[in-house]
């Protein structure tokens, strides 16, 4: 079984619609990936894509305002900012999985 760790944490900060927003993916954000990709996993690959990386940036987002929509997420984000801002959203989702335990480690057998 998984040891999931503090998901409260600090989070990757990134520069959105020119303010400094702070990016984290709560438990509540994990389950809404993995009910959408399958896995919260398989977000990481969706990021990779314009359409993956808006809708994941909005569940990231919506926390901080609930009525925010996907499309008024994607506008805030200009072309020239959609690298570092994409780069950040995995950072931010990659930091916020539960880490796994070595299935062969003496503890869980």
């Amino acid at each position: 079984m998984s040891e999931i760790k503090d998901l409260r944490q600090e989070g990757v900060k990134t520069n959105i619609g020119g303010k400094e927003v702070n990016l984290y993916f709560d438990l509540n954000d994990l389950c809404d990936l993995e009910e959408e990709y399958g896995d919260a996993t398989k977000a990481l690959e969706a990021i990779r894509s314009i359409k993956g990386a808006r809708h994941c940036l909005w569940i990231a987002m919506r926390k901080a305002n609930e009525e925010i929509t996907e499309k008024e997420v994607g506008a805030l984000i200009p072309s020239s900012d959609f690298t570092p801002v994409t780069s950040n959203l995995a950072k931010a989702l990659w930091g916020s999985l539960p880490e796994q335990k070595n299935e062969g480690t003496k503890e869980n057998k």
